[in-house]
């Protein structure tokens, strides 16, 4: 098995201003078998710094397939355009949860251009992280009813 990956020096920081949910898909952290990732929203390559403003909390899943991505293509009109910034991007203008009922799925939609480009470059809805997505809805829902 290789070596983890050292933390990053700041991820105490930028976990807990995300109160460590993914910036991205949401998902929280400790419902996660490790912790999430601290992420260049401007990639290093591309000049980004390590300054809190250019640094965000993402799950393996959101930051793998990020990687030094700033842009993604519209599914629905093969635009190109930017990709959600969460440090200047509002989530919840931009994103809905959708319950996909008996599947077992929560998805969730872009509600324009750029959000539906980031969902599809972070293959935010692949099947295996939609159901997950279900059982963390589910186990919370369960847990604030208590």
């Amino acid at each position: 098995m290789p070596p983890a990956r050292p933390r990053h020096p700041r991820y105490q920081q930028v976990a807990d201003r995300a109160e460590h949910t993914c910036e991205y898909c949401l998902a929280p952290e400790e419902l996660s078998g490790k912790e999430f990732e601290v992420e260049h929203i401007i990639p290093r390559a591309d000049g980004g710094s390590d300054d809190l403003d250019n640094l965000a909390l993402a799950c393996r899943r959101c930051n793998g397939a990020k990687l030094q991505a700033r842009v993604g293509t519209d599914p629905d009109t093969g635009e190109e355009v930017s990709i959600f910034n969460p440090r200047t991007d509002d989530w919840d203008a931009y994103f809905e949860f959708v319950d996909l009922g008996a599947g077992r799925r929560i998805e969730i939609r872009g509600r324009n251009t750029i959000r539906r480009a980031t969902a599809e470059r972070l293959n935010m809805n692949a099947p295996h992280a939609a159901r997950a997505r279900w059982h963390w809805f589910t186990y919370y829902r369960l847990a604030t009813r208590a």
